[in-house]
């Protein structure tokens, strides 16, 4: 007898899902107090990074097939009400993350940014998810539901490997000099490929799609900060993995890389969303993954540097 699919592929549980861990983590950090600044610190990027997962796979895949789907003006403006909260959540956390983690205003700051996501996902629960059961049959939810995880996995793969090495790298002393250099080269491995993908097939993709200068400015800003990187990962690997100025100089790789990364998340992914359709993102993803396989397989060289090396 067949097994019936697991419930967990349905599109509704998914977003649930994502919605109870974010909301656990928001209770976590409206627990924390002044004297515990790097636990909010370190809560706060957890939260950023599991709310702009869920947004992205939301609005690239839920929200266009839940928009299709429906025919009422109400559960139109459900829709449009949604991608405003999302990006009024984007207005906020940018502040928060400003704020001295030590201080009150960031307490304040924190119970608005858990008012504005409960509110959003309890009005998402309560309404745009009846609406989505009600428009379409369990297939088409099951079908939502397994892109909707696979796209997840696909997000939080590269940054979140490089943020792990980078983190694990910023943790590292002087007197682990042999672990410095290991965690570097696999950072500039991930990175290499990383750059590499995007700027043979997703960066040229995205500049042909969009049309309005701001768009193409982000596409140009992308090519430079990978450039940045190109020429402060050579002086960190030129540097004593046993100094301080090493740690110095990491920190910057760091800060730079992780600038880029929600830079590229928050703005032109989003924008990239609005001006491919589905169908071309999922053969972008799908040429991007056999790119990575052959640099991995290559050595991760760099853009360009495959040919010199053979």
């Amino acid at each position: 007898m067949a097994k019936k699919s697991k419930r967990a592929t349905d599109a509704i549980t998914v977003l649930k899902d994502d919605h109870k861990k974010v909301k656990a983590l928001l209770a976590s950090l409206e627990k924390t107090t002044e004297r515990s600044a790097d636990r909010r610190t370190k809560l706060l990027q957890q939260i950023e990074a599991e709310v702009n997962v869920h947004a992205s796979i939301e609005e690239e895949i839920f929200y266009p097939a839940y928009r299709e789907a429906v025919k009422k003006k109400d559960d139109v403006e459900l829709y449009q009400e949604a991608l405003e909260e999302h990006h009024v959540v984007d207005l906020v956390m940018p502040e928060l993350k400003a704020s001295d983690p030590a201080g009150e205003v960031f307490g304040a700051k924190a119970t608005v940014l858990k008012e504005l996501i409960e509110h959003h996902a309890e009005e998402e629960e309560k309404e745009m998810f009846k609406k989505a059961r009600a428009a379409m049959d369990k297939a088409e939810l099951l079908d939502l539901g397994s892109r909707l995880l696979e796209r997840k996995k696909q997000l939080k793969a590269d940054h979140k490997k490089v943020r792990g090495l980078l983190a694990a790298l910023e943790k590292t002393t002087e007197r682990s000099a042999d672990r410095r250099t290991k965690l570097l080269q696999q950072i500039e491995d991930e990175i290499n490929v990383h750059s590499t993908i995007e700027e043979e097939i997703f960066y040229p993709a995205f500049r042909d799609a969009v049309k309005k200068k701001d768009d193409r400015v982000l596409y140009q800003e992308a090519l430079e900060e990978h450039h940045v990187v190109d020429l402060v990962m050579p002086e960190v690997k030129a540097s004593d993995p046993g100094s301080e100025v090493f740690a110095a100089k990491a920190k910057v790789l760091k800060e730079l890389i992780e600038h880029h990364a929600d830079e590229e998340e928050k703005e032109m992914f989003k924008s990239a969303r609005k001006v491919l359709d589905k169908d071309e993102l999922r053969d972008l993803g799908s040429r991007m993954q056999q790119r990575k396989k052959q640099l991995k397989a290559a050595g991760s060289p760099r853009l360009g540097q495959e040919a010199s090396a053979s």
